[in-house]
């Protein structure tokens, strides 16, 4: 797909959005490999974007969108059409680089011997102990068991590492979390895409969103990540459960998911109410009529009301209500106290 294409698929919302953000050092590394820094209010994203020709090839961006083309990503393509930087063909590129020059430290790093950089490692754990999070999640062989009590220390050890007992954090604090947690993560992750028909997987990811809002709700805060990553991580368990080719599997999990919502008092309401909603959205027609079918009886069933949910969930349920024709059968829900 080249860079017009992929603009095109930018909504209106987004442009309008883009205008506010603002993209710097845009430069371009390697032939077909550009790099920029994206201001969006007080916080900065790192842009990185391959071309081939005007081929868009691959893109990453750090502020956690996995759903598409995220603002960032979309102000850098803008930059890049607007400057009108052309992109030769990466085969035909034939650029002597002289070699870098090396900076003090990789010197430095490079005289040192195992045993003095092990020793001057440990001392510099005992004083950033978020540093020795990362180092072990980034380097540990050990083979992992991912359950529930793996996860929940996990994130325990990193809300430790890098919070303390504050009560306040500031935004780059916040991102430090969510980046540290998103190495721990990866290959959790992969393990719940693996085991998506099994309980472990909404077991997993349920215990992360929960212990994420904990920990939100226990600091003081004017950041917005955690919200997106509430929004990013529900989306990405939707897709992966809306993938699934056993669609028994999937309308099991719906099912299981709207029972836990309408019909019991379960602790992860405010968890599901998200992941149905985005369910719905990105599920295909006929996801979306099963879905439907599924949610027609729990409405009818349930004692609870509008007033017990949010307004935003309450508005998806009427939605889809009015869209697969039972609106008028679960009226009762909706109705207004007097």
């Amino acid at each position: 797909m080249n860079i017009q294409e992929r603009l095109k698929q930018l909504t209106t919302k987004e442009k309008a959005q883009i205008k506010a953000v603002e993209v710097r050092e845009l430069d371009e590394e390697d032939a077909g490999h550009f790099v920029a820094f994206v201001d969006e209010g007080e916080e900065t994203y790192d842009v990185q974007i391959y071309l081939s020709e005007q081929q868009v090839q691959h893109m990453t961006c750090d502020c956690g969108n996995t759903t598409g083309l995220c603002i960032h990503q979309g102000a850098v393509l803008l930059q890049i059409t607007q400057k009108g930087l052309k992109v030769a063909p990466t085969q035909l590129v034939k650029k002597t680089r002289a070699k870098a020059k090396q900076t003090v430290s990789t010197v430095l790093l490079q005289e040192q011997s195992k045993e003095v950089l092990t020793q001057w490692l440990m001392e510099v754990f005992k004083k950033n102990k978020a540093l020795e999070q990362q180092f072990i999640l980034t380097f540990s062989q050990e083979k992992v068991d991912y359950t529930v009590e793996y996860v929940q220390d996990s994130m325990q050890q990193t809300f430790k590492a890098v919070a303390g007992k504050r009560k306040t954090l500031e935004g780059v604090k916040i991102k430090k979390i969510l980046d540290t947690l998103a190495i721990a993560f990866e290959p959790v992750n992969d393990f719940i895409t693996v085991n998506i028909d099994k309980p472990i997987a909404y077991e997993l990811f349920s215990k992360i969103m929960l212990d994420i809002q904990a920990f939100d709700k226990r600091i003081s805060h004017h950041s917005k990540k955690f919200m997106d990553f509430y929004q990013n991580y529900s989306t990405w368990y939707a897709l992966t459960l809306n993938n699934t080719q056993n669609q028994s599997v999937w309308q099991e999990q719906v099912k299981q998911l709207m029972h836990r919502i309408f019909i019991e008092n379960s602790n992860t309401r405010t968890v599901d109410t998200v992941l149905l909603k985005y369910i719905y959205d990105h599920g295909n027609p006929e996801q979306k009529r099963d879905f439907a079918l599924t949610l027609h009886p729990k409405v009818l069933q349930t004692t609870h009301t509008r007033y017990d949910f949010k307004m935003d969930f309450v508005s998806f349920i009427r939605d889809v209500a009015l869209t697969h024709d039972f609106y008028e059968e679960v009226y009762a829900f909706f109705a207004i106290k007097d």
